[in-house]
């Protein structure tokens, strides 16, 4: 499971601190310090793929891709994404981050 994500930490600049991204998958999940709180936040945030490959190909672009071509979109759609990733935070380990965000990132990218 740890392998399979990777978390940015912003440090708490916003409400909305962790970032949680499906390296197998592209999507996203945005977490706070509690995401399990009435007040606190924990929901999925879109896909890194989707976000870049539709700017190229429109809502189709999944569409005649075979499995390896797939995987290779979604995997330099990440990689773009975290060379330009300073505004969203700096990618942390999955053990340091709180129980709470932990099982939140557990819960939401089971695979």
């Amino acid at each position: 499971m740890k392998q399979k994500l990777i978390i940015l930490d912003n440090g708490g600049a916003t409400f909305d601190r962790y970032t949680i991204i499906d390296r197998l998958t592209g999507d996203m999940a945005g977490a706070s310090d509690n995401p399990f709180h009435p007040l606190g936040f924990g929901q999925y945030c879109g896909n890194v793929a989707d976000n870049y490959w539709r700017i190229a190909y429109g809502y189709s672009w999944r569409d005649g891709c075979n499995k390896r071509l797939l995987n290779k979109r979604i995997k330099y759609a990440i990689d773009l994404f975290l060379a330009d990733c300073g505004n969203v935070g700096e990618v942390v380990e999955f053990s340091s981050l709180p129980e709470k965000v932990q099982q939140f990132a557990k819960q939401s990218f089971r695979g």
